[in-house]
């Protein structure tokens, strides 16, 4: 990993003591990581990185993707995990968080192919990508972009369930899981949905919806880990089911007891299901590879 960079923007713009207090939760669960800013595809990323255990080498770098509307904040807890064994990053896709936000909101395609540039320009060669919710449609398309980008994905609660495509169904599920998630984690989102603004949002979200994953599934050919929450009512079980058995090498992980975003409730359970994913590449790796 590269230096600690100073923040390009300077001071941070936030307006006035309510979103100040709430960044405060989100970044008390970034110790240990620090900001990063990158210029990829002619936009500043922000991200927060770690470089891992030292002394340690060999092992791919692991890179979280935040969903809809919100920034990596939310996706710290695991990322706070995950360092102790592998260097990790968090961007904050354009448009969100502390990154710079184009007039034009970016759509699946366009975000995917800044993240691919985004990770050429880190040196984060072939990581395994960690993505949740809306972040997982941005992965696959960045896969499909590139075969060789990634060695593996890991799938948390990956939208969009085509039984329920549309901004009815997908605002009602939403709603449904809100009181399913733990109380702190309010907060970090609220704060990156008042920054992404409502157009963006609703941009966003049409985007998501228009977007087919299941028709790229089969062409994935890493190794794919899907998650599921078990009380998450935005990924079904069916649907989580299915996506696992298009997937060419996949296989399903159900986290009992969280709902849609585990990566912040239940950052050990979620961990452990990619160690056994990043076990599972070492035993199919060359003699000459480093091991995991």
């Amino acid at each position: 990993m590269k230096g600690r960079p100073r923040s390009p923007y300077g001071a941070q713009d936030d307006a006035g003591v309510l979103r100040v207090w709430l960044s405060l939760s989100a970044e008390r669960l970034g110790r240990g990581l620090w900001s990063d800013w990158t210029v990829a595809a002619g936009l500043t990323v922000h991200a927060r990185v770690s470089a891992g255990p030292a002394g340690v080498t060999g092992r791919p770098p692991v890179v979280l993707l935040h969903g809809l509307g919100v920034s990596g904040r939310y996706m710290l807890p695991t990322a706070a995990v995950l360092g102790s064994r592998f260097a990790v990053a968090v961007p904050d896709l354009p448009g969100f968080g502390r990154s710079e936000k184009p007039p034009r909101t970016l759509d699946t395609a366009q975000l995917a192919a800044c993240l691919r540039e985004w990770t050429a320009v880190k040196e984060l060669e072939r990581p395994i990508v960690l993505a949740n919710s809306y972040g997982c449609q941005v992965a696959l398309e960045a896969s499909s972009q590139d075969p060789d980008w990634c060695c593996a994905l890991v799938l948390v609660g990956p939208t969009v369930d085509p039984a329920a495509r549309s901004r009815h169904a997908q605002i009602g599920r939403w709603v449904r899981n809100l009181p399913r998630e733990p109380l702190a984690e309010g907060p970090v989102v609220l704060r990156d949905y008042l920054a992404a603004g409502a157009r963006r949002l609703t941009r966003t979200l049409n985007d998501a919806l228009a977007d087919r994953p299941e028709d790229k599934l089969g062409a994935i050919e890493l190794p794919v880990l899907v998650v599921r929450g078990e009380r998450d009512p935005i990924v079904p079980h069916r649907w989580a089911a299915r996506i696992t058995a298009l997937l060419p090498d996949a296989r399903l992980l159900t986290i009992p007891g969280a709902a849609h975003t585990p990566n912040f409730s239940h950052p050990r359970e979620l961990a452990a299901g990619l160690y056994a994913l990043a076990a599972h590449l070492d035993t199919n790796r060359r003699p000459d590879d480093p091991p995991i």
